[in-house]
């Protein structure tokens, strides 16, 4: 079974973020101006503690009061903004930013809540949902960032994608990994393995199955387990793209086939992308096609 390889320097390597992520990303360049928005501070006023003492009168502590308590009593060092700035760092995850990149960009999204009408003081006290808001932000901005990416690349280098021998994966019955095995009453003839794994007994991706397995140009044809060492897989902005079933057909070819349910094929756009760029690298000996609304005959037109 074949994968896709994509051309660096001469050399032909397996298709992988690498390829549209190769270099540090800048975070210090993206705009911090959106963190004004994000961030909120809950209406202190509004949320308390009500207790009841033990002469029975009713006391209301706000949580304003508490936190000026909780303050007298913790003696945290001054806060600055650099300080808070590092603090946010220490917490957040980032192997793809350099520390300084992702400490400028720290610092420029505290400015904005500055100038935004928050005080200094009352962003350390509620460090820990700010910094939670920022690396919800930080996640945000690299999820746009993959995705321009991987347009840009497919726009620039899309005769960069190939396929070779070196590059290729093996369906057997040994490595066949399942989560749960079919247990339908419907008989499936021509399933590569004699298990079939992750396939409900009804539905749509369970008609796709029968379609595929009644067709004369099908000779095997196997469900491809999702997020299995052992599938097949071709790479997206944000993941791994498992599609749901590869077939070999009597004249040698593979078809691999997506089945999607209406509600979410318009989305799948970079699912399609990146299935015909490999069936295009094959040379006419792969076919690719995302199935929707039981349009099972495009499975004859593709193989035709």
């Amino acid at each position: 079974m074949p994968l896709l390889g994509f051309r660096k320097q001469g050399e032909l390597q397996l298709f992988s973020k690498e390829h549209f992520l190769d270099l540090l990303w800048r975070l210090d360049e993206c705009d911090a101006s959106d963190i004004a928005n994000r961030f909120k501070i809950v209406d202190e006023s509004q949320a308390g503690q009500i207790d009841i003492s033990e002469s029975g009168k009713v006391g209301i502590d706000f949580a304003r009061r508490v936190q000026g308590e909780l303050a007298a009593v913790i003696q945290e060092p001054a806060w600055t903004l650099p300080r808070l700035a590092n603090w946010i760092d220490t917490g957040i995850k980032h192997p793809d930013i350099t520390n300084p990149s992702a400490v400028v960009f720290f610092r420029s999204a505290l400015n904005k809540l500055l100038a935004s009408g928050h005080d200094l003081d009352t962003l350390a006290r509620n460090k820990y949902d700010l910094r939670n808001v920022v690396a919800g932000f930080i996640s945000d901005l690299r999820s746009n960032r993959e995705t321009d990416n991987y347009s840009a690349l497919f726009a620039a280098h899309a005769d960069q994608f190939a396929t070779s021998a070196e590059l290729s994966m093996i369906f057997d019955e040994q490595s066949y990994a399942l989560n749960q095995p079919y247990a339908g009453a419907t008989k499936f003839n021509k399933h590569y393995t004699p298990l079939i794994g992750d396939l409900k007994a009804e539905g749509e991706e369970f008609e796709c199955a029968v379609y595929l397995d009644r067709l004369d140009t099908v000779k095997y044809w196997i469900r491809n387990i999702e997020n299995k060492k052992t599938s097949f897989w071709l790479q997206l902005p944000h993941g791994k793209f498992y599609p749901d079933f590869v077939a070999m057909l009597d004249d040698g070819r593979i078809l691999v086939v997506e089945y999607k349910g209406a509600h979410l094929f318009d989305s799948e756009e970079a699912k399609r992308q990146i299935g015909d760029a490999w069936a295009d690298a094959c040379g006419g000996q792969c076919l690719f096609c995302m199935l929707t609304d039981r349009g099972f005959d495009l499975i004859d037109r593709t193989i035709s």
